[in-house]
């Protein structure tokens, strides 16, 4: 339901809400005269939040979307006066060859040498199609019009089976890696696909279609203030909320709750010995398994020191929760990922038997509620914190309570 609901907002319901006006007659002759300058302006926000926050394939994406849009509509005004297709058919061929090219390159920036990659293809494709002249035309002509599949199918579209075949392709790759990575750069990516899709279709209205290309590139924006947010509020190393939700999440909480503060054992030794690559590793894993406990809040408070809220529950209600995600991570132990190690094993050694020695990590837990003795977030996080270490002077990989 979560992962559902991650993936359809804010995109998808933007895209429904447009359609929704685009059928809604004498929604879409009102705003008509402002299509234009909401196209412009999405293009502009989200190119501004690309420079702002250093995100290249965003901003590559946005291009495209503009190109489209400024070049998609002539050409199709000048099919249907007797010009040839195949230059229209091309373009919108390219649209999702495009955004998947995007996808793949790694984002590090604007000023990377993959920026530099996504220029010079764009500036290739506008140079071989400008230079196709002769045999070139009539052998590009020949593979747009292909139909391996039942014409029937697609006989609602004016675009050629490649090129719908290409946008579906592109659709379950660009789902794939959002379900993979759950980025939101990555789902922005598919429902401007969506969006361009529709727009490819209402080409025989310029405005129409600036109102779809324009909410592709609404949503890439939007999805890059996800990004920034996801930056500010969630935690890079371990992908859990860090100490600033903590923060403002706490003051929200008007009843009852408890706080579990826990801690890596020996964690300084444990990265001494191994190395901070084997250090990140173990924090990873930890958090999780603590990302798994029963009516609980997870957020890493800094270090080794991570935070459970239990909204609504005393201490006595989180013990048993804690107390198995405590011998639940004392139990799996821990094997280190080599530096060139696969981060999923091949299919055909999962059966063997692993070597190498098994490492044992161990969490110690303090836990207050608040109450008279506690009666505020930061006063139940320090009792918290200083039960947790009771638990470690009593001999670590425990549960202690605030008293």
């Amino acid at each position: 339901m979560e992962l559902s609901k991650q993936f359809w907002f804010p995109g998808g319901v933007l895209l429904l809400g447009v359609a929704g006006l685009q059928l809604w007659a004498a929604g879409l002759s009102a705003t008509e005269p402002f299509l234009t300058v909401f196209f412009l302006l999405a293009l502009a926000v989200g190119a501004v939040l690309g420079w702002m926050y250093n995100r290249s394939r965003p901003v590559a994406a946005l291009v495209v979307l503009g190109l489209a849009a400024w070049l998609l509509p002539a050409l199709y005004a000048n099919a249907a006066n007797g010009a040839p297709i195949w230059r229209l058919q091309i373009l919108a061929l390219l649209l999702p060859f495009n955004l998947i090219l995007f996808s793949l390159l790694p984002d590090q920036g604007l000023r990377a040498r993959t920026t530099l990659l996504s220029a010079s293809a764009l500036a290739v494709q506008a140079v071989v199609l400008a230079l196709l002249r002769g045999k070139a035309v009539s052998w590009t002509v020949l593979q747009l019009g292909r139909a391996p599949l039942p014409p029937r199918w697609f006989g609602w579209s004016w675009a050629g089976q490649p090129t719908l075949l290409a946008f579906g392709v592109a659709a379950i790759l660009l789902a794939g890696l959002f379900l993979w990575r759950r980025r939101p750069t990555d789902r922005g990516l598919f429902w401007a696909l969506t969006a361009a899709l529709v727009g490819i279709h209402a080409v025989h209205s310029s405005r129409v279609a600036m109102l779809y290309f324009g909410s592709g590139a609404l949503i890439l924006a939007v999805s890059l203030i996800e990004h920034a947010h996801a930056m500010a509020y969630v935690d890079a190393l371990t992908n859990i909320p860090n100490r600033r939700a903590l923060d403002e999440f706490l003051p929200q909480l008007h009843k009852r709750f408890s706080l579990a503060m826990v801690d890596v054992d020996h964690f300084k030794t444990f990265n001494d010995k191994h190395g901070h690559d084997a250090g990140d590793q173990v924090l990873r894993k930890v958090a999780s398994h603590l990302a798994t406990v029963s009516g609980g809040r997870v957020f890493r408070y800094g270090g080794e020191e991570f935070s459970i809220v239990f909204p609504g529950r005393s201490c006595k209600e989180a013990q048993p929760h804690l107390e198995a995600l405590r011998a639940r991570i004392e139990d799996a132990g821990f094997r280190l990922r080599g530096r060139f190690r696969p981060k999923r094993k091949p299919p055909e050694r999962r059966s063997r038997p692993r070597g190498g020695a098994k490492l044992h990590v161990t969490v110690s837990i303090g836990v207050a509620e608040v109450g008279e003795k506690f009666d505020s977030p930061q006063a139940v996080i320090q009792a918290a914190d200083r039960a947790l270490y009771r638990a470690k002077e009593e001999g670590r990989n425990q549960v202690w309570f605030a008293s």
